[in-house]
Order: structure tokens, then sequence, then C-alpha cells
């Protein structure tokens, strides 16, 4: 999966970000990071099935649902490496980064035509960070056709014309930061894994 991200990035003008995965215990790219966390389940089909039987889904474990999350991550990693939600230009297109917001709660408006619908559950209304993300992960799919399917959206068409600036200013660069933060790898984790699950099932109110 990340051998094609890496492609695209590099048929998008940006071959000097590559990020790196390593397995942890959720999709996540740590802040200031160019690292990307790939949740430990998928490393196994026993782990896998188990994170579906206690979770009821396992998140990224078909090769398409696994691209698009990695892409999303990837933006993620862009904006760490080059800094670019620091500036007034990108506040101006994508709002406040330092924005308080809970992953798992969030208002939207599923009839807004002002975001991009990549991951699903309208994320991109989320957050800013994450609103910039997943534009950049539909701006990175070679195959999204972005400016015929959003062609009626001019704040969409605008914040993806505005990552195709970015790049062109950033991607021949190499990035101003690559900071592997593997704080979060499954390594470290020194529970067991009926704690882990115990915890994750209860933070996500999933009762028994």
């Amino acid at each position: 999966g990340m051998a094609k991200i890496q492609r695209e990035l590099t048929g998008k003008g940006c071959p000097h970000l590559q990020p790196k995965t390593y397995w942890g215990d959720e999709w996540f790219c740590p802040s200031e990071s160019t690292s990307i966390a790939v949740p430990f389940y998928l490393s196994h089909k026993t782990l896998e099935k188990l994170e579906t039987k206690l979770m009821g889904f396992a998140e990224g474990n078909t090769r398409s649902e696994c691209v698009k999350l990695l892409r999303h991550e990837v933006g993620h990693c862009f904006d760490h490496a080059y800094k670019v939600s620091r500036t007034k230009e990108w506040q101006k297109v994508f709002g406040n980064p330092h924005k308080d917001y809970s992953p798992e709660n969030y208002g939207y408006d599923p009839k807004s035509r002002e975001y991009v619908e990549h991951l699903g559950d309208h994320y991109a209304q989320s957050h800013p960070l994450e609103d910039f993300a997943e534009t950049f992960a539909v701006w990175l799919n070679p195959k999204s056709q972005w400016k015929k399917k959003y062609r009626n959206c001019p704040k969409v068409i605008k914040k993806l014309s505005y990552i195709d600036k970015l790049v062109k200013k950033h991607g021949s660069k190499p990035p101003k930061a690559t900071y592997d933060n593997s704080f979060y790898a499954a390594s470290n984790l020194r529970i067991k894994l009926k704690t882990y699950y115990n915890r994750k099932r209860k933070t996500l109110n999933i009762l028994s």
C-alpha cells in the first residue's frame, strides 16, 4: 500500500516526502511526525479477526480502504513536513488548526458542499486539520477526477487548487522536518490484549 502512495506522491511532484509506517495501536500520524502508525491487528489474520469480533470491524482491512487511510495520513505528513498549517494563507482556506475537537464526536452538515467526502462520515467537517488531510487525499488519488466531481462546489475546488499550489511550492524541496515518532509503536505497549480492548471498547462506548 505505501509503495503505491509513494508512487502517487512522486507522480504528483512530491518525491521528497517519504513517510515511514510502523505497527501502532490505531491509524495515526502523531503531531509534527512524518511517520504513520498502522494498527497492529492488520499484521496477522488472527488479530484482525479478534478486532472484528470485539469492535465490530477492522478499519483498513481491505486494500482499497487501507490505501484511502494512508492517503489521509500522508496529508497530515505533508503538513508536518512543510509546516503549511502555520501560515495565515492556509488558515484562510481551512480555518484554525488549533481548534479543539473530538475525532469520535463532532457535528456536521450532511448537505454541505464545502467539503470533500473521502473516508466517510463527513470526516472533513470534524476539524480544519482533518479537512486538509481529507482534501489532500482526494487531490493525491490519481483516479479521483476531482475537477469534474466537485465542479459545482467552488469552495472545495478552491481547497483542492490550493493544495495543488502548495505542492508546486514545496514538493520539489526536501521537507523542513522528517521526524519519525515511533512512540506509539505497538512494541511499546505494556498491557495485555484483554486490557487493551476493555479500554478501547469503553472509550468508544461499546457495551459487552
